[in-house]
Formats: C-alpha cells, sequence, structure tokens
C-alpha cells in the first residue's frame, strides 16, 4: 500500500502547501469539470434527441392526412370504377388534398434537411402520386387497387424511416415506446387493413357476390385486422396502467375507436363473407370511412399528447440541467471555500509553530504554540509545548548543576590550592630533612671512626696503662671532646627527631587532606554524571523535535562533553589522590620506623655521654685512681665495642631514614606534580561550568 501512494507523495512532498492544495483544487476542479461536461453532454444529447423526436411526431401528424387521403383516393377510385360517378367529385377534392399535404410534406423536410432517407421517400411518393393520379381509374378495379397499396405501402415505409431517423424508434422510455408503436404500426394498419377491406368490400356490396379471391383477401384482412385491434388493446391496457392520466385524455377516443373497429371487422364477417350479401355498399363505405376517420383522429389526438409528454420530458431535461449545473457549482464553489479556508487554518497554525520554533531558536523559551485545532497540527503543537516545557526543565536543571559546579569547582580548587601549598611546605620539609638526615649521616660516619679510633686508644691504653699518667690530660681533654660531641650529637638527634615527627604529622595532614579531595571529587562525579543525564534526555527530546530541535541538541551535547571531560579530570584527580594516599601510609610507616629509631639513637647517644662524663671524672681523679684505670679502661673498651656497634646501627638507621626520606620527597615531587594537574584540571572545569551557565543565560526562561 506504501508502494502505491510513494509517486504521488514524493511529488507532492516537493510543493509548497499552496501548491499543494493548488493541484488537489486543479484535479478536483477538473474532475468535476470533466464530470458536469459529460453530465451536461448527456443532458444535452438527450434533449436534442427528444427534440428529434418532436420533429418525428410532427412529421407524422403531416403523413397521417396523406395515408388518410390516401386510402379515401383507393376507396373513391374503386367507386367510381364500379360505376358511381357521383364520386368524382370527392375523388378530385381528396387528390387536390392529398397534392397540397404531399407536397407541404416535401417542403418541410427541405427546411428541417438533415432527414435524407425520408426526404428521398417524400420524392419517390411525389413520382409515385403522379402515376396513381394518372393510372388509377384507367385500370381494372384490382390493378386500381394495387396500385394504390404499393403508394401507400411507400407511405407506411416513410413513416417507419421517419420514426428511425427522428429517434422514435429508439426511445427507450417504456410509455412512450408503446404510444410510438400505436401511431407507427398499429393503429396506422388498421386504418389500412379496413381500407383495403373498404375497398374490396365496396365492390363486393355492389355486385352483391363474393369471388374466392375477394373472399381470400377479406378473410385476411379479417384476420389481420383482429390481430392488431387486439394488440392495440392490449398496448392501451399497458399505457393506461403505466400512467393513469393518459387514460382520462384518450382513452374514450381509444375505447370507441377500437369498438368502432370491432363493428367493421363484424360487418365484414357477417355481411361481406357471408352467403347472402346484403349490406348496401354506400352504407359499408361510409361505416368504413367513419371508422377509418374515427382512428385518424385517434391518431392525431394521440400525437399531441405523445407531444406534450415529449415537450414535458424536455422541461423535465431542461430542468435537471439547470439543477445539475447549478449544483455542480455550488460544489465547486463549496468546495473551493473549504480548500481555501483548510489552507489558510494549516497555513496559520504553520506560521504559528514557525514563529514559536524561530523564536525558541533564539533562545526566547517563553511562549508557546497556540493549541486552535484539534487535528495532526493540534497534536504537533501540544508536543512542541511538552518539549519546550521539558526543555525548560533541562535548562533550569543544567543551570542549577552548572552553577553547583561552578561553586564545587571553586571550592575544589581552593582545597586543591591549599592542598599544593600543604603539599609544597612538605617538600621544603622534606628537603630540609633529607638534608639534616645526610649530615647526621655523615656525623654517624665520622663518630664511627671516632669510636675505632677511641677503642684503639683504650686498646693501647689496656696495653700501656703504665703511659696512663702521662696521657691523663691528654685523655681528660679527649673525654671532654667526646663528650662534647656526643652531647652535639643528642641535639642533633634531637633535631633529627623533631623534623621527622614534623614530617609524619604533615604527611597525616596530607592523607587526611586527600581524603577531603577524594569526597569531593565523589561529589562531582555524581554532578557529573547527573548533567550527562539530563543531557542525554536534552538529546532525546531534540531529537524528537526534528529540525527545531538541533539547537537544543547542539546544546545538549555541549553539556554531555562538559560532564564527560567532567568525569574524565575527577578520574584522573582520583588515580593521583589514592597514590599520594598510598605514598603518604607508606611515608607514615617509614617514619614512625625513624622515630623509633631515633629514640633509639639518642638513648645510646645518652648513654654515651654519660660515659664521656665518667670518662671526664675518671680522668680528672686518674692521679689517685691509677689502680683503678686498667679495669676502668676494660670496661670503656667494653663498652665502647658496644657504642662503635651502636653507632654503625645508628649509621646504617640514618642511611635508611635518608633513602626513606629521599622517596618521601619523590613521592611529595609527584603529588605536587599531581596538585598542579588536579589544579589545571579543576580551573578547566570551573571554565566549562561558566560556559555552560553563559550558555544557559543565553535562554529566556
Amino acid at each position: 500500500m506504501q508502494l502505491l501512494f510513494k509517486p504521488a507523495k514524493v511529488l507532492l512532498n516537493k510543493f509548497s502547501f499552496f501548491k499543494k492544495f493548488l493541484v488537489l483544487f486543479v484535479v478536483v476542479f477538473f474532475t468535476l469539470s470533466f464530470l458536469i461536461s459529460t453530465i451536461v453532454s448527456n443532458i444535452y444529447s438527450e434533449i436534442a434527441f427528444t427534440k428529434e423526436e418532436r420533429t418525428g411526431v410532427e412529421l407524422f401528424q403531416k403523413i397521417y392526412p396523406l395515408i388518410q387521403s390516401a386510402q379515401q383516393h383507393r376507396g373513391l377510385s374503386v367507386n367510381v370504377l364500379s360505376g358511381e360517378r357521383s364520386a368524382n367529385s370527392s375523388l378530385k377534392e381528396v387528390e387536390e388534398k392529398l397534392n397540397n399535404d404531399l407536397h407541404s410534406l416535401s417542403e418541410t423536410l427541405k427546411e428541417l434537411g438533415h432527414l435524407s432517407t425520408v426526404q428521398e421517400d417524400v420524392t419517390a411518393l411525389l413520382s409515385d402520386w403522379e402515376t396513381v393520379k394518372r393510372d388509377a381509374l384507367s385500370l381494372t378495379i384490382p390493378e386500381s387497387i394495387e396500385l394504390h397499396n404499393q403508394f401507400i405501402d411507400a407511405m407506411f415505409r416513410t413513416l417507419l424511416n421517419i420514426s428511425d431517423e427522428t429517434n422514435l424508434s429508439l426511445d427507450s422510455t417504456l410509455i412512450n415506446n408503446h404510444l410510438i408503436n400505436l401511431l407507427k404500426q398499429t393503429l396506422p394498419h388498421i386504418t389500412e387493413f379496413m381500407g383495403k377491406s373498404r375497398a374490396i368490400g365496396v365492390g363486393v356490396a355492389t355486385k352483391r357476390e363474393v369471388t374466392d379471391e375477394e373472399h381470400n383477401d377479406l378473410t385476411y384482412l379479417l384476420k389481420m385486422m383482429e390481430e392488431y385491434i387486439t394488440q392495440g388493446e392490449r398496448t392501451y391496457e399497458i399505457v393506461f396502467n403505466l400512467e393513469p392520466s393518459l387514460e382520462n385524455t384518450i382513452g374514450t377516443f381509444a375505447t370507441n375507436s377500437i369498438a368502432e373497429a370491432k363493428q367493421i371487422t363484424q360487418i365484414i364477417e357477417n355481411d361481406l363473407l357471408a352467403a347472402t350479401i346484403s349490406i348496401e355498399p354506400e352504407l359499408y363505405f361510409d361505416k368504413t370511412t367513419d371508422t377509418i376517420n374515427s382512428i385518424f383522429e385517434l391518431l392525431t389526438y394521440q400525437t399531441d399528447e405523445l407531444d406534450k409528454l415529449l415537450t414535458a420530458q424536455i422541461k423535465q431535461l431542461t430542468n435537471q440541467l439547470y439543477l445539475t449545473v447549478t449544483l455542480v457549482f455550488a460544489i465547486i464553489i463549496a468546495l473551493g471555500y473549504l480548500l481555501i479556508s483548510f489552507y489558510l487554518a494549516i497555513k496559520e497554525q504553520v506560521a504559528s509553530i514557525q514563529s514559536i520554533t524561530a523564536k525558541i531558536s533564539d533562545g526566547d523559551l517563553l511562549k508557546t504554540v497556540p493549541i486552535t485545532s484539534k487535528d495532526e497540527f493540534g497534536i504537533i503543537g501540544e508536543a512542541i509545548n511538552k518539549m519546550l516545557s521539558s526543555f525548560k526543565k533541562v535548562l533550569h536543571n543544567s543551570q542549577e548543576v552548572s552553577q553547583e559546579v561552578a561553586a564545587a569547582s571553586e571550592q575544589l580548587l581552593a582545597i586543591t590550592e591549599e592542598t599544593t601549598k600543604a603539599t609544597f611546605q612538605i617538600t621544603n620539609s622534606v628537603e630540609t630533612v633529607t638534608s639534616i638526615v645526610g649530615t647526621q649521616a655523615d656525623e654517624a660516619k665520622a663518630n664511627m671512626v671516632l669510636m675505632e679510633d677511641f677503642t684503639q686508644k683504650l686498646s693501647h691504653i689496656s696495653s700501656i696503662s703504665h703511659e696512663v699518667g702521662t696521657t691523663t690530660s691528654l685523655s681528660s681533654e679527649e673525654a671532654e671532646n667526646g663528650n662534647g660531641i656526643v652531647e652535639d650529637t643528642i641535639k642533633q638527634m634531637e633535631v633529627i627527631h623533631q623534623s621527622v615527627r614534623l614530617t609524619a604529622n604533615v604527611i597525616e595532614q596530607l592523607g587526611t587532606r586527600s581524603k577531603q579531595i577524594e569526597g569531593i571529587l565523589n561529589a562531582i562525579t555524581a554532578i557529573a554524571e547527573q548533567t550527562n543525564l539530563l543531557s542525554l534526555n536534552a538529546a532525546i527530546e531534540a531529537a524528537r523535535a526534528g529540525e527545531h530541535g538541533k539547537g537544543f541538541a547542539v546544546v545538549a551535547n555541549e553539556v554531555r562533553q562538559l560532564a564527560d571531560d567532567s568525569s574524565k579530570s575527577v578520574e584522573q584527580i582520583r588515580t593521583l589522590v589514592r597514590a599520594i594516599q598510598t605514598d603518604t601510609l607508606n611515608s607514615i610507616e617509614s617514619m614512625e620506623k625513624v622515630t623509633t629509631e631515633t629514640a633509639a639513637g639518642m638513648n645510646l647517644i645518652s648513654k654515651t655521654g654519660e660515659t664521656f662524663s665518667t670518662i671526664a671524672d675518671s680522668t680528672k681523679n686518674v692521679a689517685h685512681e691509677v689502680q683503678k684505670i686498667v679495669s676502668s679502661i676494660n670496661s670503656m673498651l667494653t663498652q665502647a665495642n658496644q657504642l662503635r656497634n651502636s653507632i654503625e646501627n645508628v649509621a646504617k638507621q640514618t642511611e635508611m631514614t635518608e633513602d626513606t626520606i629521599q622517596s618521601v620527597a619523590a613521592a611529595t615531587e609527584e603529588q605536587l606534580a599531581s596538585m598542579e594537574e588536579v589544579t589545571s584540571s579543576v580551573d578547566s572545569l570551573s571554565m566549562r561550568a561558566q560556559q555552560l551557565q553563559e550558555m544557559i543565560e543565553d535562554f529566556k526562561l
């Protein structure tokens, strides 16, 4: 079904509404014009057909007197030939009348000009008439009758040709057809058979005898008259049943004429075909003549009624023509009015929708499409209004989201700036700790050298204790120096301990800030997902709007792109923050180890300080406690070995602390770089949110 209408749809889709309606109007107009022309042509044809029938009726009225006169001429000729001289005057009158009527018919046909066959028949009748006039009284009675019969038969043929050429034979109206059959066949043949029987019967009545030939002729004529009379009765019965009003006009004439014709048949049967012929020829002639005249009067009256029927039919067809033309023109005017009104209504609705969509494309969302109809345009208007309402909601939500994103991005920017500053401070602190730990490592190595030297010296003291006295002063000084070094080492270890603790606190703050950043990133992710969902809904509504929703689709696409960029940036930030959190936890664990080891080192150094104090005191009292020096030196040697081991451990721990702090420094630098990327992403997000807000502000809500 779609393929059937596809060519027309393709053609009409190339036109505007005006051209479409113009095409429809032209098609309907030409279709109606063709129909009305066909109907009018048919009605005109029927009117012309009926008028031609009236011409035939008029010619019938002219030829009936010819037939009547020819039949009278035949009867009078037989009378004259039978010896009735008084019939000559009547014969002359009939000849004159027939001659005038025949020439009048010829002139009428010449005026009509289109009935060629009938005109040829009348021309032949004129020629035959001259022969009849010339030879009728010079022949025998049978020959004269035969000559007249041929002449009258030619008139009957002319009557049939008139019926054929003037459409009377083609009349499809049942009542007209029956009346025409009565006029062209039934009644004329009754008169002809009666006229022939009159001619033969006058001779028989005059002779008072009938020959076999005359008997056969009269019997044939009697049978034919009875047959046509019966046919006429049936036809009149049908006509009066079809049109009862005709019974009031021609019913009496028809009944009387048929009754008189039946009387003639009875006279023929009872008087002329009887064994004894008693009827007078004058009486028979007068009765048959009166009956024939009565039938011709019926023919004349019936042709008048048929003419009235045809005239009424022409009037009816004319009224039908006027009514049809008026009705068709009224339909064309009404159809044109409806098409124009329909076009104007559609044009107004299209203009209204076009105006509203143009304002929407310019960002004006304040007005809606007025719904003035319940057709498809009303449905389109309602759909546009619903889409407009949904788009307003989308823009309101987008505006709120953009404001929230802007606020969140500002807050995130502030947090990232603070985090960057803290990270920068941590980096500086870690660098300081790294420097201190490096110094501490160097000093620990130096202490190891000193302790090694100190151990050697104690061994030397142990081996040459006798030299203790001389070297007591030197030992006292060395002890005091060692004590100072230990005190410096204690102070340096205290500084290291405080730096490590500060670094641990900063790293813990960094972990806390990282968790705060992750919470903010979760909020931004939720906002981006909501923005993406809203942009998807806006894109769907814009797609439903077709051409008018392209502007909305662009806005929705920008919002979706912004949401996607925000989500990607948040994921990058989250990845960096999680890496920072991992490094922070590792740094905290390392710092806790450093703190523990530093505390142990401080304890050892404190013990070393106490030992150096003891050495100093012992050195001061070496003079009077020389005996105790060996044991003390041995004890010191043991403690020195322990101290050396402790210092070695401190050196190793310091190296480990230095490595850990370097790792912390590297992680801190990476975190600082990541925070710079986060700051850049937050700036981009803030700028995108500002652009989205500016785009939304272009719409009038």
